[in-house]
């Protein structure tokens, strides 16, 4: 378990350099703010998949989150990062925060600190290519765009429309596949699949907050709700969970800005050593 979820933080350190809008030849603030997250090698990541059954509670829920500064290093190389991983499976949570100063690395789980093997630590050892794409610029239709005042030190601009539910949500399901949320395989939605599911689609929202000038990417949240009628497909796809709701949200603050990590204090053992 203990190296599952620290490929999963791995996973998050690639993300900067892979979400990309994947050579779209579209124009316009999604797509500048697509191939912008290509250059962030830095920052404060703040990710957040959920899923939830019906009309249960938020506390009846599957996913996980994971929040913390990264700097990306280069190949061969430990980054500088302070990930905390949440993972979701109903009312139990579990956590484990991975530390990579650069020289070393640490996991800190119920409230003991662990030096990771040299096997363990060569899982943060990343160079991109995790295969998780966020295509904003189809995620849309007719976007609108807004002023947003100020977010982050910048100025920003907030852009919302018609969501392409087909379209997010399969970026959504790859994206909860590859960091191990519960009872969600990845699926491609398509053709016939793709307008089933937007017959099914209930409710659905999305909004993207990114800078006017910079064009990085600040803040990005989705909810989309399925009703009962979804296609056998999609609930194959999503396992127990026949009708949901799905919330997703990234936030990225000081992107590019210098990262510092210390070692964490109590060390207790070191794993493979």
């Amino acid at each position: 378990m203990l190296g599952h979820r620290v490929a999963g933080v791995a996973a998050v350190l690639t993300l900067a350099t892979t979400v990309t809008a994947c050579g779209s030849a579209s124009s316009g603030p999604l797509a500048d703010t697509a191939d912008k997250l290509a250059s962030v090698k830095s920052g404060v990541m703040d990710l957040k998949l959920t899923a939830a059954a019906g009309e249960q509670p938020t506390g009846e829920q599957a996913g996980f989150r994971l929040q913390g500064p990264f700097s990306l290093a280069a190949n061969g190389h430990l980054p500088v990062s302070d990930i905390t991983y949440t993972q979701y499976e109903g009312r139990a949570t579990q956590t484990v925060k991975v530390v990579s100063t650069g020289d070393a690395a640490f996991v800190v789980r119920n409230g003991r600190t662990t030096a990771l093997s040299s096997a363990e630590a060569d899982q943060l050892k990343v160079s991109g290519g995790s295969g998780v794409d966020l295509h904003l610029d189809k995620w849309f239709d007719k976007p609108t765009v807004s002023d947003a005042g100020r977010l982050d030190g910048v100025a920003v601009q907030r852009i919302t429309g018609r969501l392409n539910v087909p379209a997010a949500l399969e970026d959504l399901f790859h994206l909860s596949h590859n960091f191990g949320a519960a009872d969600v395989k990845a699926e491609k939605i398509q053709g016939d699949l793709a307008k089933k599911l937007q017959a099914a689609t209930e409710s659905a929202s999305a909004e993207v907050v990114t800078g006017k000038t910079d064009h990085y990417l600040r803040h990005l949240v989705v909810d989309v709700k399925l009703g009962a009628q979804a296609p056998a497909q999609i609930r194959q796809a999503l396992g127990r969970l026949s009708a949901v709701r799905f919330h997703f949200e990234l936030g990225l603050s000081q992107p590019n800005k210098p990262v510092r990590v210390s070692a964490p204090e109590g060390v207790t053992q070191t794993k493979g050593q």
